[in-house]
């Protein structure tokens, strides 16, 4: 499975190495590390931190903003894998369904889960936010569903994923 993560999202090499540190649980392999990669989007370049955990799962796993997550998914190597999990803001409506149809183009099998969304007011507007926060001991902000993933991480992987992700059907 691919592991990706906004360089903006965590803000240090400490955030950055306890981020792996929760991918190796959640995962179970004990032997990856950060590959720092660029990708273009709409926005222009970004930078991104990728790594790949050795459990033959067919899959992405994005923790980025959104315009991010979707530049990702337009790669055909992401989007032809066997499911996308998004840990990201919809903020715009209907991104989820618009993201799935995009992935769908390439794999009309795509799955696309999306982080748990709440209303939350930002500058002055309502939007859909995963909520990021400071809670509990991983060492950088947490999502509720990484943190639901957390929780559940024993259990089967995607089972797991099922439980704290939503899936997209359009």
């Amino acid at each position: 499975m691919v592991w990706i993560v906004g360089a903006d999202i965590d803000k240090n090499v400490a955030e950055r190495r306890a981020r792996l540190q929760y991918i190796k649980e959640v995962s179970g392999d004990k032997y990856i590390s950060w590959e720092k990669k660029l990708g273009l989007s709409s926005k222009g370049l970004f930078e991104y931190y990728q790594c790949i955990t050795r459990d033959g799962i067919n899959g992405t796993y994005i923790t980025a903003h959104n315009y991010i997550v979707v530049a990702l998914c337009e790669l055909p190597c992401v989007a032809q894998g066997v499911f996308v999990v998004a840990n990201t803001c919809k903020l715009v409506v209907d991104l989820d369904k618009k993201l799935l149809q995009q992935m769908q183009s390439f794999n009309g099998s795509a799955q696309l889960y999306y982080a748990k969304q709440e209303r939350e007011v930002i500058a002055g507007r309502e939007y859909d936010s995963n909520v990021i926060r400071d809670i509990g001991v991983f060492g950088f902000k947490t999502s509720k569903s990484e943190r639901i993933l957390y929780r559940n991480r024993e259990k089967d992987f995607m089972e797991a994923i099922r439980i704290a992700f939503d899936r997209v059907i359009v």
